[in-house]
C-alpha cells in the first residue's frame, strides 16, 4: 500500500503528472489512524513524562488526542509554552511542521490577560471559543453559539434533504424520519453528551428547530401545534433525547476498564460529587445526577456503593423504557389541560408511534397525498366548539367543517353512502354493527385515526386504512 506511492493534482478537470509520495499516510485508509498513533506516540509520552499538565485529585492530565487532534493542557503560560516546545522539537526530529495558523490557544480563567504561546517563533492565536473533535469548546463557558449552530446544522441539513428530494410528496414519512433522525439529527447534536448547563432558553431553541423539522417533512402548515406534529410521528423532546444520550455515553464511561484514564477522572470526579469535596462542582457529573433523578435510574448510585451495574445492553434497554414512559407522563399532562387536546388524544398519543396512515403510505406510495391530507384533518378538527358556521350547501349550522362533511352534510350523501359501502365490505356483519353503534365523536375518532379495536385480521385492517384515508380525502378534497 506504501510502497511506490504517487499522487496527483486534479484542478478543473485537468490531472497534473504524478509525482512520487515519500512520507504521511493515505487520508480514509482503514490502516492510516493506526500508523499515525504509532508514529506520534514517542511525543505523547514526552509530554505526559514532563508532568508540566493539569492534576486531577492524583491524575496527571497533558495531552488529550484523537488521531491527529492534539490538544495541551496546562495550569500556566511556562508549562504550556514547555509542552508547545517539546511538539516543535519532536516535528523536527521527525521531519513535518505543525501549523501555527491553524493552532489555537484558550484561556480558561477570570482572567483574560493574554500572553504570547509560541510555536516556531510564530504566536499561537488567542481565542474564545475553538473545536476540539467537532465540540465546540468556549473559553467564558457559554454554550449559546454551540447552541445555535446546533439549531442551524439540524435545519440547513433537514431542508437540504428535502430539497434534494427526501420530501413527503416522493417518499413515504417513515423513510424520511429515518434518514433525519440518522443524519441531520446525528450531525447537529454531535457531541451533545459534553454539553452542560444547558438554560432553559437554549432547550426553547432546540425544541423550535426540532418542531419546524418535524414539520417540514411531514409537509405540515407551520402553525400546527407542536405536541400535535412530535405525536404524529412519534418523536420525542430534543431535551429527552439529548438525555437518552447522555445516559448511554454513562453507560460506557463505566463499563470501560479501569485502567483507562477517562474512567479514572470520571470515578475521581464522581466519587468527589458524591461526597461534597468541591463547591458548586460543574461539568458532567452533577449534571449526569440530575438527569438520572429525573428519570428515576438508581443503577449509578449502585455502582458508585457496590460497584455493580448492568450490561449495556440491559443498560440502554432501561434507558429506553424510562425515557419513553416519562415523555409519555409529560405529554398526556400537556395535553389534558388544553381543550385543543381532548379530541386529539382519542385519534392519536406519543406512546402510538407514527399515524397508521403514514405507516400505510409506506405500502401504498400513490396515496402519500391522500394519507398527508388525513394526517393534516388530525391536528384541525376541533369538535367540541359551539355551531356558528353556516353551510352555503346544506344550509345547517356547524362548529367543525370535518365533521359537518363527513357525517352530516346532505351534500355529500351519495360519497358517504360509498363509504359506508366500502366498511360493510370489510371483515365480518359485526365490525359494521360495531362501527355503526359509535356516537359521532368515536366514529370519527375512529376513522381519522385509521385504527379500530375491533379485531380484524392484517388485510382486513390495511382495507379499512385504505377506506378511512381515500374516502374522507375524496369527500373533505375534492
Amino acid at each position: 500500500m506504501y510502497s511506490d506511492a504517487k499522487s496527483a493534482v486534479l484542478y478543473n478537470g485537468q490531472i497534473s503528472r504524478f509525482f512520487p509520495v515519500y512520507r504521511g499516510v493515505r487520508q480514509g485508509s482503514s490502516l492510516s489512524s493506526k500508523l499515525y498513533l504509532l508514529y506520534i506516540n514517542d511525543l505523547l509520552e514526552e509530554l505526559s513524562d514532563c508532568r508540566r499538565g493539569i492534576l486531577v485529585t492524583d491524575i496527571h492530565i497533558s495531552s488529550p488526542v484523537q488521531a491527529d487532534d492534539i490538544a495541551l493542557i496546562s495550569t500556566n503560560c511556562c508549562n504550556m509554552q514547555t509542552m508547545v516546545t517539546i511538539c516543535e522539537n519532536y516535528s523536527i526530529d521527525w521531519k513535518f511542521k505543525f501549523n501555527p495558523l491553524k493552532s489555537i490557544q484558550l484561556n480558561f480563567s477570570k482572567s483574560k490577560q493574554h500572553t504570547d504561546i509560541l510555536l516556531y517563533n510564530s504566536s499561537i492565536q488567542l481565542e474564545i471559543s475553538a473545536r476540539h473533535v467537532g465540540v465546540l469548546l468556549n473559553s467564558n463557558l457559554n454554550s449559546m453559539d454551540r447552541t445555535l449552530q446546533a439549531c442551524r446544522t439540524l435545519r440547513s441539513s433537514a431542508l437540504g434533504l428535502i430539497k434534494s428530494g427526501l420530501h413527503p410528496s416522493v417518499i413515504s414519512i417513515d423513510t424520511c424520519n429515518r434518514i433525519v433522525r440518522q443524519v441531520c439529527f446525528t450531525k447537529a447534536f454531535f457531541g451533545c453528551e459534553l454539553w452542560t448547563e444547558i438554560t432553559n432558553t437554549e432547550i426553547l431553541l432546540l425544541e423550535r428547530a426540532q418542531r419546524y423539522v418535524c414539520k417540514s417533512i411531514q409537509g405540515l402548515p407551520r402553525q400546527t401545534r407542536s405536541d400535535m406534529v412530535t405525536a404524529l410521528i412519534g418523536w420525542k423532546s430534543a431535551e429527552s433525547y439529548i438525555d437518552e444520550r447522555k445516559l448511554l455515553f454513562l453507560g460506557k464511561l463505566i463499563l470501560m476498564k479501569d485502567s483507562m484514564l477517562p474512567k479514572q477522572i470520571f470515578l475521581t470526579r464522581a466519587m468527589e460529587f458524591k461526597y461534597n469535596c468541591v463547591k458548586h462542582q460543574l461539568g458532567f457529573i452533577p449534571d449526569i445526577h440530575r438527569i438520572l433523578v429525573n428519570y428515576r435510574l438508581s443503577d449509578f448510585d449502585t455502582y458508585l456503593s457496590t460497584g455493580h451495574f448492568p450490561t449495556y445492553i440491559q443498560w440502554k434497554k432501561t434507558v429506553k423504557v424510562a425515557v419513553q414512559e416519562t415523555e409519555e407522563s409529560l405529554w398526556r399532562f400537556r395535553t389534558q389541560i388544553d381543550k385543543d387536546f381532548k379530541f386529539f388524544s382519542r385519534i392519536h398519543t406519543l406512546s402510538k408511534g407514527l399515524h397508521p396512515a403514514w405507516t400505510f403510505s409506506r405500502k401504498h406510495p400513490l396515496l402519500i397525498e391522500q394519507c398527508r391530507f388525513i394526517v393534516n384533518l388530525c391536528t384541525l378538527t376541533r369538535p367540541y366548539e359551539e355551531p356558528f358556521f353556516l353551510c352555503d350547501k346544506c344550509g345547517r349550522f356547524f362548529g367543525d367543517i370535518t365533521i359537518h362533511i363527513v357525517l352530516s352534510c346532505e351534500t355529500f350523501q351519495s360519497k358517504r353512502d360509498k363509504f359506508w359501502c366500502d366498511l360493510i365490505d370489510i371483515g365480518p356483519i359485526e365490525f359494521s354493527a360495531y362501527l355503526h353503534s359509535l356516537t359521532d365523536e368515536d366514529f370519527l375518532a375512529c376513522i381519522l385515526s385509521c385504527h379500530t379495536d375491533f379485531d380484524l385480521n392484517e388485510d382486513e385492517r390495511t382495507m379499512f386504512q385504505k377506506a378511512c384515508i381515500t374516502n374522507i380525502y375524496w369527500m373533505c378534497a375534492t
